[in-house]
């Protein structure tokens, strides 16, 4: 995944990605996927979905790091990325029980990602018996 510089290999979003994940999301806001649409808003150009760049951001890292131990995620969407720009993520610090990484658009920080991961040993993931879960109370 990243190079000596802790970067991934730069990425950019198309309008293909933007309407694949607009499928499989649900989320068709035409700020993502239309031009005309989008020129009206405060990015005044088509965008990326923030969740889509953040869970790119997170199978970037994945390749590098073992995230079986994840047990939080934290995340700022700071600005737009724009359709077709190169990104790319930046690993800022790693811990044994956390990591922060960058996502970096055309030399700025546009989100922010905070991993929280449980200590070795320790469940990440704690399971719920169904039937307590989905209880009514009475």
């Amino acid at each position: 995944m990243t190079n000596t510089s802790g970067e991934t290999p730069e990425h950019r979003f198309n309008e293909a990605d933007q309407r694949r994940f607009a499928e499989l999301s649900g989320d068709t806001n035409p700020m993502h996927l239309d031009a005309l649409a989008a020129r009206r808003t405060q990015a005044g150009a088509p965008v990326v979905h923030g969740v889509h760049a953040v869970l790119w951001a997170l199978d970037r890292l994945a390749e590098d790091i073992d995230l079986s131990d994840l047990a939080g995620v934290t995340v700022s969407l700071n600005r737009f990325i724009y359709l077709d720009r190169p990104v790319v993520v930046r690993l800022a610090r790693r811990t044994e029980t956390a990591v922060a990484a960058d996502v970096v658009a055309d030399g700025v920080t546009v989100i922010t990602l905070l991993l929280k991961l449980a200590p070795r040993g320790a469940a990440a993931v704690h399971s719920v018996d169904p039937e307590i879960a989905l209880a009514q109370p009475q």
